[in-house]
């Protein structure tokens, strides 16, 4: 089971908050780590999990 499962369960289980407050810490930190990173080959790869994520936080937020 991966973060977003566990996460999808603990929204269906009542923890929206948290869960959602964690994502968001998560998607912000992403954020100031591609605004800082200079390697174009670590950026790539922080955009895509940054995507991802940011995808995940829509699904979630879809299910409250």
């Amino acid at each position: 089971m991966n973060s977003f499962e566990r996460d999808k369960q603990a929204i269906q289980g009542g923890d929206t908050i948290e869960v959602m407050k964690r994502r968001k810490v998560q998607i912000t930190t992403l954020e100031t780590k591609l605004g800082r990173e200079k390697n174009t080959f670590r950026a790539s790869i922080i955009a895509y999990q940054l995507e991802e994520r940011r995808t995940e936080y829509a699904a979630l937020d879809a299910l409250i």
